[in-house]
Order: structure tokens, then sequence, then C-alpha cells
């Protein structure tokens, strides 16, 4: 039998409860931050997760924030950012630094928040700077 994914979702109780309509049944024990110190309370106490979703509306912070937690701990997990934007130089910057799969694009379909967090499960854990693959949506290094 294989072993359960971790997912930490890092953004507010209302896009937690919209987000999770759309993963809910997917193989993944949940845990949601509200913040960005909750989540980094979260890392520091449980490191061993296998992905991260965080929402570019947090209230105390941003992705970035999300980010400097996961090295700072040694987090392997995956990182998923949703935004708005479609990435800047830098989001491919951290992109190469972490683990960070791909970038929700916001407004997005149920569809797409389904298949790229299965995608990123399925990517699984791995080192902060082991070759981070470029997100689908990066920003185009200049």
């Amino acid at each position: 039998m294989s072993e359960t994914k971790k997912t930490l979702i890092v953004m507010s109780e209302n896009a937690h409860r919209n987000f999770l309509a759309h993963i809910k049944d997917l193989p993944t024990a949940i845990q949601h931050a509200g913040t960005v110190e909750a989540a980094r309370q979260a890392l520091a106490a449980e490191p061993d997760v296998d992905l991260i979703i965080v929402d570019d509306e947090i209230p105390d912070g941003d992705w970035r924030d999300v980010a400097e937690a996961i090295k700072r701990n040694g987090v392997k997990a995956s990182l998923l950012i949703c935004t708005k934007e479609r990435g800047d130089k830098e989001m491919f910057a951290t992109s190469r630094e972490i683990n960070m799969p791909d970038i929700l694009q916001k407004p997005f379909a149920p569809a797409m928040v389904r298949e790229r967090v299965e995608a990123a499960l399925r990517q699984g854990r791995r080192g902060p700077t082991e070759g981070a693959s470029v997100p689908s949506h990066p920003a185009t290094p200049e």
C-alpha cells in the first residue's frame, strides 16, 4: 500500500473552503494554515509534507514568505502558487531554487485545479535544490 501524501494549504478560510471543494476526494491528508505565520509553525513542527499550495492573497504575507519557510526548514515539498499573475522573474528564479512544479493562474477552472494538484502530488517530494521543474506558466527570464 502506498504512503498517504500530505498537503498543506496556505490561504484564507474562505479561499480554502472553495479550493478544497475541487480536491477533497484526492488521496492526500490536508492541513490548513490561514496565515504565513501558521504555515511557518506548521512547517517547523512537521516539515514532512509532499505539497504546499499557497494563495497569493494571504493576510500576513505572500508566497515568498512561504518559500522562505520551505528553504529555512529544509522542507522537500513541492510548491504550487495560486496567483492572478502569470509569473515574473522572481517566481522563475524561485522555481529554480525550490521544487515549484506549477503556478495556478486565477481565475481557474475546477478541472485545472484538480489536474495541477494531482500532477504535483505525482511528482512527489524532492530536495529544495534538486533541479525544480519550470512551471507551466513561468515568467520569461530576460
